[in-house]
C-alpha cells in the first residue's frame, strides 16, 4: 500500500518523455546496440526534513604563524533536507532529487497514481532522519570553513539540533535502459523538468537516432 504526505504530479506524458530522451541521446552522441524501449513512468518516495537547532564548535586556526584556538556557535534552520526513501534507482535518484521543486507538491491523493507504477519506501523515517541530521551537520561544517577559513581539529556537538517537521513525498520519473558495448545502462528522466541522469559514461560515442522508437514516438 502506498502512503505519502504529498505528491509531485507527472508534468508530461510518455511521448514527451521519449522526446526528452531522444534529444539527450542526440546531444550525448550515443549509439545504442538495440532498440530502446520507450520510458516507463514511476513514482519514487523521498523523505524531507526540516532541521533546526544550535551547534557549538571549536578548533584551531593559524594566525600570525601561530596556532590559536577558535570557537563559536552556529544556528541552523534547514528546510526540506532530502533523503531517498527507496533503494530503487538510488545511484541516479541521488543526482535527480535536488532538482525537484518541492514547493509544487500537492496533498497526496491516490487518484494521482491511477495508471502509474509507484514504489513504497524501504528506509524508515527514523533512519532517514539520522541521515538528514548528518547532512545538516555537514552543511554547518562547510559554513564554518567558509566563514573562518581552514580550521584544524574542528569539533562540534550535534546534541542541540532537532527535526522540526518531516514528510514523505512521491516524485515522478521516467526510466528506460540503453545497451552500449554489450552493457545495459539505466536512464532516468526527471518527470517534472525533463533533465536526464544515466549510468552511461559521459565521453564521446558515435551519433545515433534513426528509428529509436519506431512509430511509438512519432
Amino acid at each position: 500500500m502506498i502512503e505519502a504526505d504529498s505528491i509531485l504530479p507527472m508534468a508530461f506524458d510518455q511521448k514527451q518523455a521519449a522526446w526528452q530522451l531522444v534529444h539527450w541521446v542526440e546531444n550525448m552522441k550515443i549509439t545504442p546496440q538495440e532498440l530502446v524501449q520507450v520510458p516507463r513512468g514511476l513514482y519514487l518516495p523521498a523523505w524531507t526534513f526540516d532541521i533546526i537547532g544550535s551547534i557549538p564548535w571549536n578548533g584551531m586556526v593559524y594566525r600570525n604563524k601561530q596556532e590559536v584556538p577558535i570557537s563559536g556557535q552556529k544556528e541552523i534552520n534547514f528546510n526540506d533536507v532530502r533523503i531517498l526513501g527507496s533503494k530503487k534507482l538510488a545511484d541516479l535518484m541521488v543526482k535527480a532529487l535536488p532538482e525537484f521543486d518541492l514547493s509544487q507538491a500537492t496533498a497526496y491523493d491516490a487518484r494521482f497514481l491511477a495508471g502509474w507504477m509507484a514504489d513504497v519506501y524501504d528506509l524508515p523515517m527514523a533512519d532517514a532522519s539520522l541521515d538528514a541530521r548528518q547532512i545538516a551537520v555537514e552543511h554547518m561544517r562547510e559554513m564554518v570553513h567558509q566563514e573562518f577559513g581552514q580550521i584544524q581539529n574542528l569539533n562540534y556537538s550535534s546534541a542541540g539540533i532537532m527535526v522540526s517537521g518531516f514528510k514523505l513525498v512521491l516524485v515522478p520519473v521516467w526510466v528506460t535502459d540503453i545497451k552500449i558495448h554489450d552493457r545495459s545502462s539505466r536512464v532516468l528522466i526527471n518527470g517534472r523538468t525533463g533533465s536526464v541522469q544515466s549510468e552511461i559514461p559521459e565521453h564521446g560515442l558515435a551519433g545515433w537516432l534513426n528509428a529509436m522508437f519506431g512509430n511509438q514516438a512519432g
